[in-house]
C-alpha cells in the first residue's frame, strides 16, 4: 500500500531544466501549457531525461493544424500578438519534436468537437468575458486550430 500522499506531486519550474532525476518519473501531464514555453524542443528534452523507460507522457492543448498563416491566427487571437501565447505550434511540428528526442508509440487525439462549441457555449453565459475567447471557436469552424491529446512512451 502506497500512501495517498506519494502518489501524485507537482513541480513548478523552468519546462527546460527541472530539478528531477534523470528517469524519475513514470508519468508527466502537460495540460494547455505547450503553448506558453520558450522551446517546445528544450520541453520536450527535458520530459525524455526525467521521464522513466516505458513512462506515459501525455499533453492536452489547443495547437494548430497547419492550415492557416500564422498572421491569420494572429488576427484571430490577439493572445498570440499579446504575447499570453508565446506562438501557437502546430501539431506537426509537435510530433516531430517528440520523434526527435526518441519518445514511442506517439498518438494523437482530436477532441476540438468535444472541447470548443462547449466552451463557446459557456463563455456566452458569462459576463465581461474578452471578446477575443469568442474566436478560439471561430479558430476551430476555420480549421486553423483543433485541441489534441498526445500521449507517447519515454
Amino acid at each position: 500500500n502506497v500512501p495517498q500522499k506519494d502518489l501524485v506531486s507537482f513541480l513548478c519550474a523552468e519546462s527546460s531544466q527541472t530539478t528531477l532525476a534523470n528517469a524519475s518519473v513514470n508519468k508527466i501531464f502537460s495540460i494547455e501549457s505547450i503553448l506558453h514555453f520558450p522551446s517546445v524542443d528544450r520541453f520536450l528534452l527535458e520530459m525524455k531525461r526525467v521521464i522513466e523507460p516505458g513512462g506515459i507522457i501525455t499533453i492536452s492543448s489547443h495547437l494548430s493544424t497547419g492550415k492557416c498563416s500564422y498572421e491569420k491566427l494572429q488576427n484571430l487571437l490577439p493572445t498570440i500578438s499579446d504575447n499570453l501565447e508565446n506562438y501557437l505550434p502546430d501539431i506537426q511540428r509537435i510530433l516531430h519534436a517528440y520523434h526527435k528526442v526518441g519518445f514511442r508509440e506517439i498518438k494523437v487525439q482530436s477532441i476540438g468537437k468535444f472541447v470548443f462549441a462547449g466552451w463557446n457555449k459557456w463563455l456566452r453565459q458569462c459576463n465581461e468575458v474578452a471578446p477575443f475567447s469568442y474566436n478560439y471557436y471561430d479558430a476551430y469552424l476555420s480549421d486553423c486550430i483543433d485541441y489534441y491529446i498526445i500521449t507517447a512512451t519515454g
